[in-house]
């Protein structure tokens, strides 16, 4: 738990981990991963996959997120993967 006088502000940031992944929430972007891959030798191309994706730096922005549209954030949203009961025994 973080104390209440630690803390300055609270900021809800969809997507925020993007390309990543956020558990339960949305997967990795694979596609961005393997087009980063291969235009990440050079770094002028960077540059512009940057550029192209809506920013000059990796945060993902409103504007950004809508320009991908929502089908792409749809497509990275997990399904259910529901877990199976454990028995952890129990202690003497």
């Amino acid at each position: 738990m973080i104390p209440g006088v630690v803390v300055d502000a609270v900021v809800e940031e969809p997507f925020a981990c993007h390309p990543s992944f956020a558990q339960g929430y949305y997967d990795r972007d694979n596609a961005f991963y393997l087009e980063w891959d291969r235009i990440a030798r050079d770094p002028g191309d960077a540059r512009g996959l940057a550029r192209r994706n809506g920013s000059t730096t990796w945060r993902r922005t409103p504007s950004t997120v809508e320009k991908w549209g929502a089908a792409h954030w749809d497509a990275l949203r997990p399904g259910d993967a529901m877990s199976g009961q454990v028995n952890y025994g129990r202690y003497a």
